[in-house]
């Protein structure tokens, strides 16, 4: 017996953890590569196209806002400061509607690999498959 639930969200969050890993090191990404690497170990991962999609957005929303982590300690100081506009300007937005704003929808990204067939049919295609950079147990 074979149980798949989850399977294409768990490949999804592997897919953005080994992304975000190797823009560490490498300072590039290969998410097509990694996603059939991975569906090479193990069917279904990343089952759907809004799961791939949201690999990009992911990954994508890393790279634009970079390192935005707040010590603890420090959390209840910055949501206050975030939370103030600033004197000069009545109608201003606070910092907390900016930084909300701060990146387009996902909606006006195009990703035309996404729609690439192959990825999502159930069966592994092995000319298709990229030499695997990440070993996944």
């Amino acid at each position: 017996m074979s149980v798949s639930a989850g399977v294409g969200r768990t490949g999804a969050f592997v897919v953005i953890d080994s992304m975000l890993e190797r823009l560490k090191h490498v300072r590039t990404v290969d998410i097509y590569g990694d996603v059939t690497c991975l569906r090479a170990q193990r069917n279904y991962m990343v089952q759907t196209e809004d799961q791939y999609v949201f690999i990009h957005d992911a990954v994508l929303e890393a790279i634009t806002a970079g390192n935005t982590e707040i010590p603890a300690r420090g959390l209840y100081a910055h949501v206050q400061r975030m939370s103030d506009r600033p004197a000069d300007a009545v109608a201003a937005a606070t910092g907390i509607q900016l930084e909300y704003r701060v990146r387009p929808s996902a909606n006006t990204f195009r990703y035309t690999v996404a729609i690439y067939r192959p990825l999502f049919s159930h069966h592994s295609l092995p000319f298709l498959l990229p030499h695997c950079l990440h070993a996944v147990a």
